[in-house]
C-alpha cells in the first residue's frame, strides 16, 4: 500500500448499493442529512426540491 492507493479490496461503503445506483443513492442520502440539519426555511424548500426531482 502506498500514500496515493487504497488497501487492497478497496474501501467499505457507509451505504451498500450496487455501483450503477451508487451516486444517486449517496446524494439522496446527503440531501437528507442536509434537510434535517438545515435552520433557514428557504434553503430547506430548496433541498427538498432537488430531494424530490432526485428520487
Amino acid at each position: 500500500m502506498s500514500a496515493t492507493s487504497p488497501p487492497a479490496g478497496g474501501v467499505t461503503p457507509h451505504i451498500k448499493t450496487p455501483a450503477s445506483t451508487a451516486l444517486k443513492v449517496a446524494q439522496v442520502a446527503a440531501l437528507k442529512d442536509l434537510i434535517a440539519a438545515e435552520t433557514d426555511l428557504t434553503w430547506r424548500e430548496k433541498l427538498e426540491r432537488t430531494l424530490r426531482d432526485l428520487e
